[in-house]
């Protein structure tokens, strides 16, 4: 009961975190666009609809990068903990 807890915990969370990506995105999207914030790659010189997609987009893959970056992370956890557990045993006193 307290694993298929923790697992719903973790899809929701991790729905929560696309859901906050998403509305980061386009909030600061429309900031820009509503404010005319000056944008020294694009032509016009102010941010368009276009640029505000492409910002969305990287921060959406930026975000599924870092999450899946956990299982490497939980790989490197485990190995600590098992070096750990192998110095200890060569440590060991006779």
């Amino acid at each position: 009961m307290k694993a298929n807890f923790k697992i719903i915990m973790g899809i929701a969370f991790l729905f929560f975190c696309i859901y906050a990506c998403y509305a980061y995105a386009f909030w600061m999207g429309g900031i820009f666009i509503h404010r005319n914030v000056y944008n020294p790659v694009s032509e016009t010189k102010t941010y368009r609809a276009g640029d505000i997609l492409s910002c969305f987009f990287g921060t959406l893959f930026g975000l599924i990068s870092i999450l899946t970056s956990t299982a490497n992370i939980k790989g490197i956890i485990e190995g600590q903990v098992a070096g750990k557990m192998a110095f200890d045993v060569i440590e060991r006193t006779p």
